[in-house]
């Protein structure tokens, strides 16, 4: 049973990568080394632009393609590459809009780099169940709509940029210090107060709005149902702390 498994994951990353090279405009043939018709284990390890978890493994860890002149919308047969972690397709010529299902497609990803291509349409908010992001960088495209609030609850992400896109409305307010400079040139604001864009500046200076009421309460209640199912007993002290503080502030606006 485990073989099979093994062995299928193998072919579904394959095919992934043979999709992915199809489904792409190459003008200066980058992609020319992606031969299928090697036979060796682990051969697309060899693939340039390609990571695998092992080199002998034919399971992709990370793909960089970044800067290559390659044109298409959004490969949708990345999803066939199960234990991909890492996709860099930014300072290309993809466009077309990011997929609604987002989440589907790279369950695991921690690091996205869409930037400097031609994406438009909004920003899904399906990608606030891409719980293992780490960095999302979608920058300098043609991205339109509001950012969307539910991505406060990804817990892991420390990096987020979306400077230089057709965004408008509030913007989240994450956990970590975004720079201002990474939402410039859109039409975004921050409830009125520069500088701020963190959780924690805005509770601690009381500064929270209706606005952001309902995802700062989420972030700490999933923050105290982890640590309950984790065990960590101090961290789930400081929670319970922190929601009942919070839930009193709230008490403000009723």
């Amino acid at each position: 049973m485990l073989t099979s498994s093994f062995s299928y994951g193998i072919e579904s990353d394959i095919n992934c990568l043979k999709s992915l090279k199809a489904s792409l405009e190459d003008p200066f043939n980058y992609l020319s080394s992606w031969d299928f018709n090697n036979a060796t284990e682990g051969f697309i390890c060899k693939f340039i632009g390609i990571d695998c978890w092992h080199p002998e493994e034919s399971k992709v860890l990370n793909i960089r393609l970044s800067d290559m002149e390659l044109k298409g919308e959004f490969p949708h047969g990345l999803k066939n590459c199960s234990a991909l972690t890492g996709l860099d397709l930014s300072s290309n010529k993809f466009y077309g809009t990011i997929p609604s299902d987002f989440s589907h497609i790279l369950p695991y990803v921690t690091t996205l780099d869409l930037s400097s291509n031609n994406f438009s349409g909004e920003i899904p908010k399906d990608m606030a169940n891409c719980t293992y992001l780490n960095v999302l960088k979608l920058d300098s495209n043609k991205l339109s709509g509001q950012i969307p609030l539910d991505l406060v609850s990804l817990s892991r992400l420390n990096s987020f940029s979306v400077a230089n896109n057709l965004l408008s409305g509030p913007v989240p307010i994450f956990r970590f210090p975004v720079q201002a400079e990474n939402y410039a040139n859109n039409a975004v604001y921050n409830e009125g107060f520069p500088g701020v864009y963190s959780h924690t500046e805005m509770y601690s200076s009381g500064k929270l709005s209706l606005w952001n009421l309902k995802a700062f309460e989420s972030i700490l209640s999933k923050e105290l149902n982890q640590e309950n199912a984790d065990g960590n007993v101090f961290g789930t002290q400081e929670s319970v702390a922190n929601l009942n503080s919070f839930q009193g502030y709230t008490g403000q606006f009723m």
